[in-house]
């Protein structure tokens, strides 16, 4: 038969082990692109998308308004060619000059509202790909710390995994089967400090007799609320 302490020792190192590897499920997980960056990386794009937008449309504009200049030009100077000299077609003409002089002028302040459009996109555009570099170097430097985290998780799992076995060797194979019993139905804790007369597990005073049968290791003693193997504390 295995000493209660032989199987606290045990219970200790598969604490750990289970540990380890939860939390190595934890990192896991936190491993790839964060939520933070991936927003970041969004609203980005979205202002990339909106200045392109609108330099495409101002484009557009500039192209209207050197359209419109050349008409303006062609107009201007078949008002001025001598060719028409009736008061009423020259009257006609005119008005058609001026009417693309007032075209024109309502292309050039789109395309004004445009360049101040744009140029308060530019600022957005910096803005944000400022903070998603900020954001790319903070989720670089989580994952460095996640990966150190991982590297030193696996290192204590490579250092208690052969522990464990040779603990586990030593018990006796009745005890595995208490052992294996209790962890299962008590949370995964089969064995419990006994302190000042008391279970650290569930809080229950033991009778003096028994209290002082965990302090002697004269027999083991369960505890009577959760059930577990008490150890003296």
């Amino acid at each position: 038969m295995s000493t209660v302490a032989e199987l606290w020792a045990l219970q200790t190192t598969d604490l750990a082990v289970e540990a380890a590897r939860q939390r190595l499920t934890e990192l896991e997980k936190q491993l790839g692109e964060s939520a933070e960056l991936q927003a970041a990386r969004a609203a980005t794009s979205e202002a990339q998308a909106e200045l392109a937008q609108r330099r495409a449309a101002q484009q557009q504009v500039d192209q209207q308004v050197r359209s419109m200049t050349a008409q303006v030009r062609a107009a201007e100077r078949d008002l001025l060619s001598g060719r028409v000299r009736n008061p009423r077609e020259l009257e006609g003409m005119e008005a058609n000059v001026a009417a693309l002089h007032r075209r024109r002028e309502g292309l050039e302040a789109e395309a004004l509202a445009l360049m101040l459009e744009i140029e308060s996109w530019e600022a957005e555009v910096a803005a944000r790909e400022s903070q998603q570099a900020d954001a790319v170097a903070a989720h670089a430097a989580r994952q460095e710390a996640i990966k150190r985290e991982a590297g030193q998780h696996l290192a204590q799992l490579k250092a208690l995994t052969p522990r464990f076995n040779q603990q586990w060797e030593a018990i006796s194979p009745p005890d595995r089967d208490l052992y294996k019993n209790l962890r299962s139905r008590k949370g995964g804790r089969a064995l419990a400090r006994e302190q000042r007369g008391a279970c650290q597990a569930c809080g229950l005073m033991l009778s003096t007799g028994a209290a002082q049968a965990v302090r002697n290791g004269s027999q083991r003693v369960f505890c009577p609320g959760c059930g577990r193997l008490l150890l003296a504390g």
